[in-house]
């Protein structure tokens, strides 16, 4: 009789056994189940910036203005906060990017600020009317400097960059952990850093709109300290869109140069001063274009290669021949 009853005792006792090595493993898998929700922090870019370019009174060329970005998580609470503020196009992309889990970022100023949406402020590198478009530059396909200042000081600007980043959680399976929200965090994306110019951006936008008032087409203009020599401004026309430049890129107007330090023949303008130095020196010359003129393996025309024929310093001055003041300007010498 004791035996049976010291058995069933026995038995009962390691049937408890089991059942609380069982909730106890049991606990322990939902501990560890919930430490893997809740341990998985993904990040993205959602904007950028580079080195900023200052004019001599420390004012902003570039990083100067500014646009709104909404950023939205892949959960179908954002479509309520940003659907009446999309077009259908980016509509069609949010309900896509929520289906495949992705962030979603729309230029757009919706001014929300939910667990979900939120609207942050952005730096845009090109102004709407970009000031100094030739000396600065533009970038390449990869995002780096392809001329003007953003090439020479590629490394400097890309040195001093800074990113915003949109922050959020998800568990093991991919999914958004409600309640931890979205949040946007900054790393360097404010930073000052950047190169100074001699350049007077309240004179260069003078300049600017000189050349555009004249109408002249294509040209330059420069304006410098008498003193020192320095580039208070520096403007070239036609001009691109730093933010568009495939839009110029078949232009027959050559939009990229910088006609200020590019080099090109005077033309017609240095005839007085050939002509000038030749009264000054009681030097004339009876000359006879055929239309054209080669120098060291160049050869110049006149206007659509016409021939002027026998030409002396006044008739050569009514038809603006070419090779007239070429040849005079040979025969007087470079000083």
């Amino acid at each position: 009789m004791f035996k049976r009853t010291y058995t069933a005792f026995f038995v009962l006792m390691l049937g408890f056994g089991i059942l609380i090595a069982d909730l106890g493993l049991l606990a322990s898998d939902n501990h560890l189940s919930s430490a893997s929700r809740s341990a998985s922090t993904k990040s993205q870019v959602i904007a950028t910036t580079r080195g900023n370019i200052y004019d001599c009174n420390m004012k902003k060329i570039v990083n100067s203005e500014r646009e709104y970005l909404t950023v939205c998580l892949p959960v179908t609470d954002s479509i309520s906060v940003v659907n009446n503020y999309l077009s259908d196009d980016e509509n069609e992309e949010l309900y896509e990017n929520i289906i495949n889990g992705r962030l979603s970022t729309f230029k757009t100023n919706i001014q929300s600020d939910s667990d979900y949406v939120k609207t942050v402020s952005v730096v845009k590198r090109y102004s709407t009317n970009q000031s100094c478009v030739h000396l600065i530059g533009h970038f390449d396909e990869n995002g780096e400097g392809a001329n003007g200042l953003e090439k020479a000081y590629e490394s400097y600007l890309s040195l001093n960059s800074g990113e915003l980043k949109a922050v959020w959680s998800t568990d093991a399976l991919n999914n958004i952990l409600q309640g931890n929200g979205l949040s946007i965090e900054s790393d360097n994306y404010s930073s000052p850093a950047g190169i100074q110019l001699t350049i007077d951006l309240e004179i260069q936008e003078i300049a600017e709109k000189a050349l555009e008032n004249a109408d002249i087409g294509k040209g330059a203009a420069v304006i410098l300290n008498a003193d020192t020599a320095e580039v208070l401004a520096m403007a070239s026309v036609p001009t691109y869109d730093p933010d568009d430049v495939s839009a110029s890129v078949d232009s027959d107007d050559s939009p990229f140069i910088n006609r200020a330090i590019t080099a090109y023949s005077v033309g017609s303008v240095f005839k007085p001063i050939v002509a000038a130095a030749a009264i000054e020196n009681n030097i004339s010359l009876t000359y006879t274009c055929t239309g054209s003129i080669s120098v060291n393996g160049t050869v110049f025309k006149c206007n659509n290669g016409t021939a002027h024929g026998t030409v002396d310093m006044n008739s050569a001055t009514e038809k603006s021949c070419n090779t007239y003041f070429i040849a005079f300007g040979q025969c007087l010498g470079k000083e």
